[in-house]
């Protein structure tokens, strides 16, 4: 039974489901582009509970994964632009945060975190627009008609966005002596 059927017939059991199939990536997404855990956990359950009660809306012609990604979007987007008209209050309300390592050894684990936090702060300030495609094209391995597809964007607009982040990721890590392609190779690398 597909999942959205399996949603329609008993909604806690096609929840349970939902949750176990797609937590990860759509963390991982929502963690490219918030810039915290709190938020990118926010981001995803307010996507699941928007998923679950607009189960009635999909239809069945596109991409399940690609439907939530859009819902996604559109939640982070409505976020940006609320944050935009809030008042600014004094300090930067940063809560830092601890990296999680898979790997055994913590000397590789050291040096590979500090280079994996520096791509991961240097995505987190890209601009929205960027940011966006930037974490579709190389956290999630979206393909760039993918990417159009979710964020409604034409495929040019899109190969633009890509090619101008790339350009301001590389800037911003110039300092750290990366080359271009490194940056390429470590964004794929980070992807959670």
């Amino acid at each position: 039974m597909e999942l959205y059927e399996e949603i329609k017939a008993d909604r806690e059991a096609g929840a349970r489901r939902l949750v176990d199939e797609y937590r990860l990536r759509l963390m991982g997404m929502a963690m490219g582009l918030t810039k915290s855990s709190h938020e990118a956990e926010d981001l995803v359950f307010r996507t699941f509970e928007r998923v679950i009660l607009k189960i009635d809306d999909y239809k069945p012609t596109g991409s399940f994964y690609y439907w939530m990604c859009a819902i996604l979007m559109n939640f982070h987007r409505m976020d940006v632009r609320k944050a935009a008209v809030r008042p600014q209050f004094a300090g930067d309300g940063k809560i830092p945060e601890v990296a999680a390592t898979e790997t055994h050894d913590i000397s590789d684990a050291l040096d590979f975190e500090a280079t994996t936090e520096a791509v991961r702060q240097a995505v987190r300030e890209l601009p929205e627009n960027f940011r966006e495609v930037v974490v579709l094209k190389y956290f999630d391995e979206m393909s760039t008609e993918d990417i159009a597809m979710v964020t409604g964007l034409n495929v040019g607009t899109v190969k633009s966005r890509l090619h101008y982040a790339k350009e301001a990721l590389y800037a911003k890590l110039h300092d750290t002596e990366l080359s271009a392609k490194f940056t390429d190779r470590l964004i794929l690398a980070t992807k959670r």
